[in-house]
């Protein structure tokens, strides 16, 4: 055998995978246990506001979570600004939620009267047991909409949000006392609002996936964050504990759907400008751990709370005319089979954490867009799809349009 001692090649300036790519390496227990009990600890605006989309157990675990940290807490300037902005917001949010739901809950019930009178007709069911039948079914429309509005009703008025008195304002003041830092100075201030623009631009995290158009700082917002929560870590030589709800892939790196962990680029750039690490969690897995490495108490329940409110993704169904088909020359029997499949393909997406929007049937063509679709509505009759996206705030709102009806020639005339 030959001799291979003696023949090693020294390389300089080499470096290990892990000191070039930390972002693509997840962190060992201990880094991560020592970020939750020794780290710096920050959050996004959006885990903030779960304080106001909380019951009030779960808040009270959330805060008694976030007080066991109260003297490593550090929250960024616009994380504040935003929070203060769109308190207001996130109440009317769930007041408008808890109506439309309701309603919707309502209208499934109320959609199953037509099916009743067809059934009767057709099977000669006698007139007054088919009114009688009717008439419960919509009673208890009501009943259930009315029902489910009482049982969503929370301990947080809107008047008193408006007026800055209510009790969740309170809790933020005293965990954030002395703990929020300071605005850029208007010289820094214009250099970011710049630098925000040349990484939105070459598409580098976080920050551009913003809505494009309009406030220059609200576009910039998540680049503020992050270049805040780097200008306070470097005064620290600790690793920093991110809790952030954020989805969007200019904070997420996600493979086939699947979230991986923070971008890769924003892990070696904290590495790079910090010289630390720092861990990033939503708010369900920061309330996981806090049991475990915090010994705090988090309650099955609350963990479900928190795991409903991931950022919430809208629907806009949109059914009509397009391509020449008119709903004109459609029978009743299949508009009615054509919006009960549209309305199920909306429960599909909803059971899937999208919430959908479901409009009225328009007229008109339909517009571009990114994936086509073609939906099976009763046999015989497809509805061809398309689906256009775009983000809007800290959503990702998806429209999805019937552009084109395939039927039987005899049902449908005009078509082409």
């Amino acid at each position: 055998m030959a001799d291979l001692q003696g023949h090693a090649v020294n390389i300089e300036s080499g470096n290990g995978s892990r000191s070039l790519f930390p972002g693509y390496y997840p962190l060992e227990h201990e880094r991560r246990r020592d970020a939750f009990q020794q780290g710096l600890v920050s959050l996004d605006t959006n885990a903030l506001l779960d304080l106001y989309r909380f019951t009030p157990r779960a808040r009270l675990e959330f805060i008694a979570a976030l007080t066991v940290i109260k003297d490593r807490l550090f929250l960024t300037h616009q994380a504040a600004l935003e929070f203060h902005r769109n308190r207001l917001k996130v109440v009317d949010d769930r007041s408008r939620g808890v109506i439309s739901e309701g309603k919707e809950v309502a209208n499934s019930i109320g959609a199953a009267v037509p099916k009743v009178r067809e059934f009767a007709r057709r099977y000669q069911i006698e007139d007054n047991l088919r009114d009688d039948l009717i008439t419960r079914m919509e009673e208890l429309a009501k009943v259930t909409e009315s029902t489910l509005r009482e049982a969503s009703e929370y301990d947080v008025r809107r008047e008193s949000v408006r007026l800055g008195t209510d009790p969740i304002l309170k809790d933020f003041d005293q965990l954030f006392d002395h703990r929020i830092g300071n605005p850029l100075s208007p010289a820094d201030h214009k250099a970011a609002l710049a630098e925000a623009t040349r990484r939105r631009d070459n598409r580098i995290p976080p920050g551009y996936m913003d809505k494009k158009g309009g406030d220059t700082d609200r576009q910039a917002g998540d680049y503020l964050v992050w270049l805040q929560l780097l200008i306070e870590a470097k005064k620290h030589d600790r690793p920093l504990l991110f809790i952030c709800n954020e989805e969007k892939e200019d904070w997420i790196y996600k493979h086939s759907g699947e979230t991986v962990g923070p971008r890769p680029e924003l892990v070696l750039e904290f590495q790079e400008q910090v010289g630390t690490y720092f861990h990033m969690v939503n708010v369900t897995g920061f309330l996981l751990n806090a049991k475990s490495l915090l010994g705090t108490t988090v309650s099955d329940t609350t963990l479900s709370e928190a795991q409903a409110f991931s950022p919430v993704r809208k629907v806009s169904i949109r059914y009509g005319v397009g391509m020449g088909v008119d709903m004109a020359d459609m029978p009743t029997s299949d508009i009615e089979k054509m919006e009960s499949a549209l309305n199920q393909l909306a429960t599909e997406l909803r059971q899937n954490g999208v919430v959908p929007e479901v409009a009225k049937p328009l007229r008109g063509t339909g517009a571009r867009g990114r994936t086509a679709y073609s939906l099976e509505v009763d046999e015989g009759i497809r509805a061809s799809l398309q689906i256009t996206s775009e983000v809007d705030d800290d959503r990702e709102v998806f429209r999805i349009l019937v552009f084109k009806i395939h039927s039987r020639p005899q049902k449908l005339r005009g078509t082409r």
